[in-house]
């Protein structure tokens, strides 16, 4: 790196690495609240978290749950990490590093269960379109079931587990809920198709922005590491000193 051509590029290196460290952090903490937010809209919204719990849909949580774990840690880490980066503190730089490594794989991790277990065509589909099955079965003789199933329906716009045509397949009567209340036609899309579709604009923003957040912090260990090495090597330009950010003078 340039910082091998001698003292004079460390110097100028450090001052930038500074500069968007100290800009990095500001926007973790932006990102950290989005995210923060979006988890916390996902897990306590009444209408989802009615149709979650009733549904025992409850693998549409775990995703978010991991991302709100490490966007907790990630905005706690930028108050540590701009003191680190004003001192030039490479043992304390490194350990941010690593901190924010963990918080990488967390992400990743829960962004990717996101993604597989919330989104339209994702595993949560067909598991889906089975619960609406059975509550199809479920409906005539268990009241709560009956229950959520006419309460879905009618608010997303969805008929059965696949589409009307699987009561007429059971020989059972069509609900007027699989009907629209101004046009009169039968929903054609089943609620397992539907309800994954309601459930993918939370997930799939979710979704974006951690994974915005891992690139970002994938740049700033980059950057961590980088001015933890170049202040060792001006450290070792001044003569073996430990290198201290702040002027002393002697008295």
């Amino acid at each position: 790196m340039a910082c091998g051509l001698g003292r004079k590029y460390c110097k100028n290196l450090i001052p930038f690495l500074k500069h968007f460290l100290f800009l990095y952090n500001i926007g973790t903490v932006l990102i950290s609240i989005a995210i923060i937010t979006i988890c916390l809209h996902l897990r306590f919204e009444w209408d989802t978290k009615h149709y979650i719990h009733e549904l025992y849909a409850y693998s549409v949580w775990t995703g978010p749950y991991i991302l709100l774990t490490s966007a907790i840690i990630t905005l706690i880490l930028p108050f540590a990490s701009c003191y680190a980066t004003s001192m030039e503190n490479p043992p304390l730089l490194s350990l941010i590093s690593g901190v924010t490594f963990v918080c990488i794989v967390l992400e990743i991790f829960g962004l990717a269960y996101t993604l597989d277990h919330g989104t339209l065509f994702s595993k949560i589909t067909p598991w889906l379109e089975e619960r609406f099955r059975n509550l199809v079965h479920q409906s005539d003789y268990d009241a709560r079931s009956a229950r959520i199933l006419r309460i879905i329906q009618e608010d997303l716009g969805c008929c059965g587990a696949t589409g009307w045509s699987e009561y007429f397949d059971h020989n059972k009567p069509v609900p007027n809920e699989c009907r629209d209340k101004n046009a009169g036609n039968m929903y054609v899309y089943g609620c397992g198709f539907i309800f994954s579709q309601y459930l993918e604009p939370r997930t799939g923003w979710l979704s974006g922005i951690a994974l915005l957040l891992v690139c970002l912090q994938i740049l700033a260990v980059i950057a961590k590491l980088v001015l933890s090495w170049a202040v060792k090597r001006d450290a070792r330009q001044q003569g073996g000193k430990s290198y201290n950010a702040v002027s002393t003078s002697k008295i």
